[in-house]
């Protein structure tokens, strides 16, 4: 029986190939598309179980750099700054909670550090930042002293634990864990160190002349809102400081959006792949019992049952679906990786990929899925095979 299913798939080689195909293209789509969508639910998730910033307060040209996720989520340095003075104003308004203030350096190449690769310096007030303190399980409540540096995951060049930064020696005292934001690609050190090893940067020196000391300024305000105040009426005074105010709750909200749109129309392409691979999958051996019938029939005159018959027919079909399943995890893997460290370059939005154990469930689950689609589909074929005749056998002459 094994002999006879092999035999015939290997006569008829073109259409086996447009079958598997069709089956994999299918398959692919979806563990791709199950892959992406988790692990970007899961990054906003963990995004938001880690309490970043209800605000941020940013200068009004930051738009022109940043998106707001970017700001909201970790920190996309830009040559975008404000007066410290601002902060302290932010800071006293009612309606404000706890805030916190970050300065963001410039990127760094190999030329002026020991990296490996192109990385974000940001300078963070340990002893206030609640955001960076939720990806790391290192205590940075005493803050960070001046040769100390937090790493994103992303960040190549430290593997002795220690380094070069803008002429100075510095120690990496930790990792952050994954984020799919900035972060991953962001050396993370005290704001007043910071601050001083930028403006003895001669390299630097026309941002400072434009925007003045840096010794004096800030890129980003992170706060939370006081409970029991009107969000809007803080806001309100904020804005009031000539400053651009980002609200976590409209940025998740629009993100949110985004991908629902651009995951429907993902899911309805493979929806439309799955029925035509499904329709193909049908056509293949609807055509196949009749074109076959001759030899069908034979088989039956040779003592084959309808039981034997079905088996081969039923052989094919579950030899073509088990391979296009395998080509299609392989692939939908394949397109999943790539995706991804796209995302990483990009940085987009927060992302987290699924635990191993979750992502093989999953796959199985789609996996089974279809191939339950697929049986259903010959359902019409096995029972063409219980009206083949062993008498056609006598009629033909074309068996030889």
């Amino acid at each position: 029986m094994r002999y006879l299913v092999l035999q015939s798939l290997r006569t008829r080689r073109i259409q086996t190939i447009a079958v598997v195909l069709t089956i994999a293209v299918s398959i692919a789509a979806f563990v791709a598309l199950f892959l992406l969508y988790g692990g970007m639910q899961r990054g906003i998730a963990l995004a938001e179980e880690r309490r970043g910033a209800e605000v941020a307060v940013v200068p009004w040209e930051a738009s022109e750099y940043l998106d707001d996720a970017d700001v909201l989520f970790a920190g996309a340095p830009a040559p975008i700054y404000l007066d410290a003075e601002i902060a302290e104003k932010v800071a006293a308004i009612d309606g404000v909670g706890r805030t916190t203030v970050q300065f963001y350096g410039q990127s760094l190449a190999e030329g002026c550090c020991s990296t490996g690769s192109e990385v974000r310096v940001i300078g963070v007030d340990a002893t206030s930042d609640w955001l960076i303190g939720s990806y790391t399980d290192y205590d940075l409540t005493h803050g960070l002293a001046d040769d100390e540096v937090v790493i994103g995951r992303n960040v190549l060049g430290f593997e002795s634990g220690s380094g070069s930064l803008l002429g100075a020696r510095i120690r990496v005292v930790a990792e952050l864990e994954p984020s799919g934001t900035e972060l991953d690609n962001a050396i993370l050190m005290d704001i007043d160190r910071l601050r001083e090893l930028v403006a003895a940067t001669p390299q630097l020196q026309h941002f400072w002349d434009r925007y003045g000391d840096p010794r004096g300024l800030v890129s980003a305000i992170l706060l939370d809102y006081e409970p029991g105040y009107e969000p809007y009426l803080t806001k309100n005074k904020i804005e009031g400081q000539g400053v651009k105010v980002i609200e976590r709750s409209k940025v998740v909200e629009d993100i949110t959006k985004q991908l629902s749109v651009v995951f429907a129309l993902m899911f309805a392409a493979g929806i439309v792949l799955t029925v035509a691979s499904l329709l193909q999958f049908v056509a293949r051996f609807y055509s196949l019992v009749w074109e076959r019938k001759a030899e069908l029939a034979l088989y039956r005159a040779l003592g084959a049952t309808r039981r034997g018959l079905r088996a081969v027919i039923g052989g094919e079909a579950f030899v073509l679906t088990a391979l296009g399943a395998v080509a299609g995890i392989v692939g939908g893997i394949a397109l999943y990786r790539i995706l991804y460290f796209r995302l990483q370059d990009a940085s987009a939005f927060p992302f987290a990929a699924f635990p191993t154990w979750a992502a093989v469930a999953g796959i199985v689950a789609i996996t089974l899925v279809f191939l339950a689609f697929a049986a259903a589909s010959v359902v019409v074929p096995l029972r063409q095979v219980n009206r083949i005749d062993p008498a056609l056998a006598l009629k033909q002459v074309d068996i030889g």
